[in-house]
């Protein structure tokens, strides 16, 4: 029923309550204690002059130094990000680039220029200190070879681990050393690490136990705390080594550098940082710091770590193959895979480890 009272629409006036709540806020932008970067809306509180660049805190500032020199591909986005925060420092390219590797040129006193470097599939590692980050393996594709070296020996790692990464993923290495029926496939390279202190380390073929060599891979995980599974192979490139005890008759006894030789020696136990135990295998490569040693001899004994203790030793002259090996002296071939020329060793195929013809090298895809 009509109650004779009419409708009426009630309009606010302009600027009332009811207006009120329904306006969106103004963004006040903020560049309070700022000389550059965003100013919270959408705009900038200035510009920064070069060499300096935006710090995360709004001021400019100089770009982080470098600790490694002149590094492709070896700072981590994220430690790099969390190194800028602390500092007060620049390192533009960490924002958008999380999980990959950042590049960095300069040095500890001259302006640093920091780059995007490579993409990490599955992230990256933070290494520790004094030691590159790296991209994080593949997960569950093979065991890890994990490469220590000495300061001495150091100036090729980033050359050896690429190596290494292009055997493993393209190559047919795998392929060759499950062959063995104790062989294994490997994923890549688990890290890599420059060590602070040298590891005592026994030289001679033949000479050192298991104890000795326990000691040595000991002393290098207490240093790098590396998360090893069972079987990866820890490949270690010392500066100098030592003979073990006074019956163990060689032609040098003493390893003070050089590119000389190599030994590998399984199932060595050692202790992780959670307090387990893990058996793996051990290579030493006597190389001294040239690259093309490192990869040629590294690569023997890493097969020979992934396939069977002696799986490369006739290919380069030893035992009954003296003088038989291919590419005379030593079994020493060049080889291209992944965009670059590499020094390698031949290697053997199962069941012909004694046959001087079997010995084959490794092909690239």
């Amino acid at each position: 029923m009509d109650s004779g009272t009419p409708d009426v629409t009630v309009v606010p006036e302009a600027g009332g309550d009811a207006a009120d709540a329904s306006a969106p806020e103004a963004c006040v932008p903020d560049c309070a204690g700022r000389n550059c970067g965003d100013d919270g809306c959408g705009g900038s509180c200035g510009t920064c002059t070069a060499p300096l660049a935006c710090g995360d805190k709004g001021t400019c500032v100089p770009a982080c130094p470098c600790y490694f020199g002149q590094c492709a591909s070896c700072y981590c986005a994220t430690a790099a990000e969390q190194y800028a925060v602390q500092n007060d420092c620049a390192i533009p390219p960490y924002q958008g680039n999380e999980g990959a590797l950042l590049s960095c040129s300069g040095s500890t006193t001259a302006p640093a220029t920091w780059t995007v470097g490579q993409q990490c599939t599955n992230g990256c590692v933070v290494a520790p200190p004094k030691t590159p980050d790296y991209c994080a393996p593949p997960p569950s594709t093979g065991h890890q070879l994990w490469i220590a070296f000495d300061a001495a020996t150091a100036p090729s790692m980033q050359h050896t681990q690429t190596f290494f990464n292009c055997v493993f993923q393209h190559s047919n290495f795998d392929q060759l050393a499950s062959a063995f029926t104790t062989g294994r496939s490997f994923a890549g390279v688990g890290g890599i690490a420059t060590l602070a202190t040298s590891c005592a380390t026994v030289h001679t073929p033949g000479c050192a136990s298991v104890g000795d060599d326990a000691a040595t891979l000991q002393c290098i995980e207490n240093q790098t705390k590396w998360l090893m599974a069972p079987d990866d192979i820890l490949l270690y490139y010392p500066a100098t080594a030592t003979k073990k005890g006074s019956n163990c008759t060689c032609t040098t006894c003493n390893y003070t550098g050089g590119c000389q030789d190599g030994r590998n020696h399984w199932h060595i136990p050692v202790t992780l940082p959670n307090s387990t135990s893990v058996s793996v295998e051990a290579a030493f490569g006597f190389t001294g710091s040239g690259a093309n040693c490192q990869t040629a001899l590294g690569l023997h004994e890493t097969y020979e770590a992934a396939a069977e203790a002696d799986a490369a030793d006739c290919c380069n002259g030893q035992k009954s193959c003296y003088k038989l090996e291919p590419s005379p002296p030593d079994g020493w071939y060049s080889a291209t895979g992944c965009s670059q020329t590499w020094e390698l060793q031949y290697v053997s195929p199962a069941n012909q480890v004694w046959t001087p013809s079997a010995c084959t090298a490794l092909t690239f895809k």
